[in-house]
């Protein structure tokens, strides 16, 4: 990892697209949890739609399998709502009972 990358600060209030470019650990954490489609447990579907993105979109994210939908989702976010923050996505998280990614994303140390 480049030296500036280390030095960047990075906050609740960071942008997700700050997000994505320093911390890529994290975005596959976050990935790793929610490609996953399993019966009772909310996936990256859920988020799309808590996070306005609607059916068609969803479609168009998981056609190509052999890609994370999750990190596809977050680009896409990246680009729909450029001032996303980690602390909104963390209450996105939240409200569709993945309490377990939010507290990835505080115990992780990966911001200040």
């Amino acid at each position: 990892m480049a030296a500036d990358q280390e030095e960047t600060p990075l906050t609740m209030g960071s942008k997700l697209s700050t997000i994505l470019i320093h911390k890529p650990e994290l975005t596959q954490q976050l990935a790793l949890c929610l490609d996953r489609e399993m019966q009772l447990i909310p996936n990256w579907k859920h988020l799309a739609r808590k996070m306005f993105v609607d059916e068609d979109g969803i479609k168009r994210l998981e056609q190509h399998s052999d890609y994370s939908p999750t990190i596809r989702l977050f680009d896409l976010l990246q680009v729909t709502q450029p001032d996303l923050t980690i602390q909104t996505l963390r209450k996105e998280l939240s409200e569709i009972g993945r309490n377990d990614l939010c507290l990835l994303t505080t115990e992780g140390n990966y911001f200040k």
